[in-house]
């Protein structure tokens, strides 16, 4: 079996699970912090910054940050960790047994929220990314033509 469908298939059951215990009622930082390593390679370098455009074209702040300390959960704040490259990485297990795996993991912490991505390899680590951007509302058509929702979606709109 490919990683792809099943970690849709975990992604669905977190949402499912988030749906299910009330946490459709969400409201989403203003303001949110794209954090990598310094030491990430060039590729990781542009996904951060697609991250914080696509954050900002649904009408959020955000901005990329080059960090290898601790990203804590903060009130009222939103923070992406692409880890790896000495920033930590899955807030649980890190095991990843391909190239291609990835995860995607989320700390509530009142309106704030703690977003770390991880990947068995740089693709992975690209593919949560985007994967997580999918999830908010994000289509990508073709490399010229993409769709971005005015605010983000996941989890409130898909618990309806």
């Amino acid at each position: 079996m490919s990683s792809q469908p099943v970690a849709r298939l975990l992604l669905a059951l977190a949402i499912v699970a988030g749906c299910q215990s009330g946490e459709a009622e969400r409201s989403w930082p203003g303001r949110w912090t794209v954090v990598l390593s310094p030491e990430a390679p060039r590729a990781m370098g542009w996904t951060a910054d697609d991250l914080a455009r696509y954050l900002g074209a649904m009408g959020l702040a955000a901005e990329r940050v080059e960090s290898t300390g601790e990203v804590r959960c903060r009130r009222d704040r939103g923070a992406v960790v692409l880890s790896g490259d000495g920033l930590p990485g899955s807030l649980l297990d890190t095991t990843a047994p391909t190239e291609q795996t990835f995860r995607i993991d989320e700390v509530r912490c009142g309106s704030g929220s703690l977003v770390v991505l991880t990947g068995g390899g740089l693709l992975g680590r690209q593919y949560a990314a985007y994967e997580w951007l999918h999830a908010l509302g994000v289509r990508f058509f073709h490399p010229e033509e993409d769709f971005v929702p005015a605010a983000p979606s996941w989890p409130a709109d898909m618990c309806r």
